[in-house]
């Protein structure tokens, strides 16, 4: 039950967003929407060691949101500058997300590891017991 309330309140937040850019120019939202990038991207730095799959998957939604409100204004209000800016921030994005990916990986893979260590074992004894 919990999940639909929060879609629907993610929901309501993209919403909201999407009014506030209504009233924005268009040089505004691209600078809106590079900040908020930004933002995404440092947090992502910082706290990305805590997050679990549904973090990630708010942060990919969240970026994906604003790339496309800045790609939106590409080659009409978006200037090389703006443009290089945009391409850093999702490039440094993705590094942060493979980084943090990578570990989550392997967490998983040592905790598989633990079990199939703790599964010979067991077929071990048990073999001994029957032997004996």
């Amino acid at each position: 039950m919990m999940h639909p309330m929060r879609n629907f309140f993610f929901l309501l937040i993209a919403l909201s967003i999407a009014q506030c850019q209504i009233a924005l120019s268009p040089e505004q939202e691209v600078e809106t929407a590079l900040k908020e990038l930004l933002s995404i991207v440092e947090e992502a730095d910082s706290l990305g060691d805590g997050y679990g799959s549904l973090e990630w998957t708010e942060k990919d939604s969240l970026l994906g949101y604003w790339t496309s409100v800045a790609e939106q204004q590409e080659g009409i209000h978006l200037s090389e500058e703006e443009q290089r800016e945009l391409g850093k921030v999702l490039g440094r994005y993705s590094m942060i997300r493979m980084k943090h990916g990578a570990r989550q990986i392997g967490e998983e893979i040592e905790s598989i590891g633990t079990m199939i260590e703790g599964f010979l074992e067991g077929v071990l004894e048990e073999t001994k017991r029957e032997e004996e």
